[in-house]
């Protein structure tokens, strides 16, 4: 009885481990914990003839983001204060995912999470946002990065 077993656990492993090839990936980067600073480096490597597909995009540093989003948390914050009698309704998270060129420049910003349930406040800080400029990302390529705030 336990050979047969065996012998089907065996199958079952080769049957597993090589019918097919699939291309490898390698090298792929996410947001940080704290949602600052995306970077991503990707190879496909296949079978046919060393073919070879790299995509990356430019880095910027957390330290960085930071120093550029610093004098502009104020007027953030500020956003939130116009809603005024709204305010006993609205708080929470909201997420933004900055878009930034190789400039330095947003180009976009796009609302990832919003727990506030204000399209106004939202509005404003999506608009003061377009107004910052980043240092030019390493790599002279445009990134993206998420940044969280809590009211």
């Amino acid at each position: 009885m336990r050979e047969p077993a065996l012998l089907v656990v065996c199958v079952l492993l080769a049957l597993d481990s090589g019918c097919a090839s699939e291309p490898e990936t390698r090298g792929l980067a996410n947001t940080s914990s704290i949602q600052h600073g995306t970077s991503a480096r990707a190879a496909v490597v296949g079978d046919d003839k060393s073919m070879d597909l790299q995509m990356s995009i430019g880095v910027l540093d957390q330290r960085a983001v930071e120093r550029a989003m610093a004098p502009h948390v104020r007027a953030m914050v500020e956003c939130f204060d116009h809603a005024k009698d709204e305010r006993r309704y609205t708080s929470g998270q909201i997420i933004l995912r900055f878009v930034v060129e190789a400039s330095g420049s947003v180009s976009d910003i796009h609302v990832v999470k919003n727990e506030l349930g204000n399209h106004r406040v939202e509005r404003c800080l999506t608009s003061t946002g377009r107004r910052i400029v980043f240092p030019p990302p390493e790599g002279n390529r445009k990134t993206d990065f998420e940044y969280s705030m809590r009211f």
